[in-house]
């Protein structure tokens, strides 16, 4: 854990120290705020929600609001150090930008709701040839792939993920 006694350690993501980013949004960089950001950090891959985020706190005896942890959620947003993302699931979910170029794309299991990271970008193409076709400059896409992951694609009779709950 980052957080010892009460005690505030400076975290880097992206080059960036966090608590160095909220003081120049003239912002404190409390102990709630440092177990937001942690929780996030350690679960990089899990894109969680910010209601999954506090019973994850929650369940390591943090005392902390929901409203605390989804406006901390916020500000990471608007410092750009987290993104948020729509898994088709009804909630909104959170992941740490890498400030790559765009936003990379999501392989998600259609029978147990399982979600990949897929780093490829495979649409600088067709970016061009928006551009080329219609003078329009991409600046960010979003794709989602839904089909079966590596632990399901044999499976047959199980009931599948309803991704639009």
């Amino acid at each position: 854990m980052i957080i010892k006694d009460l005690v505030i350690v400076d975290i880097d993501l992206s080059g960036v120290g966090i608590k160095e980013k909220f003081k120049e949004y003239g912002l404190k960089y409390t102990v709630q705020r440092q177990a937001v950001v942690e929780a996030v950090l350690e679960n990089p891959d899990l894109h969680m929600s910010s209601k999954e985020i506090h019973r994850l706190l929650k369940s390591k005896h943090y005392e902390i609001g929901t409203a605390t942890v989804y406006r901390t959620l916020q500000l990471l947003e608007k410092m750009k150090l987290v993104r948020r993302i729509d898994l088709d699931d009804m909630c909104m979910r959170f992941e740490i930008c890498r400030h790559e170029k765009h936003a990379h794309h999501h392989l998600i299991c259609s029978l147990c709701g399982a979600v990949v990271d897929m780093e490829d970008d495979l649409l600088d193409e067709l970016e061009k040839q928006v551009y080329r076709k219609h003078g329009f400059v991409v600046e960010n896409h979003s794709v989602k792939f839904y089909g079966r992951c590596k632990k399901c694609k044999g499976l047959k009779d199980i009931k599948p993920v309803d991704s639009k709950k």
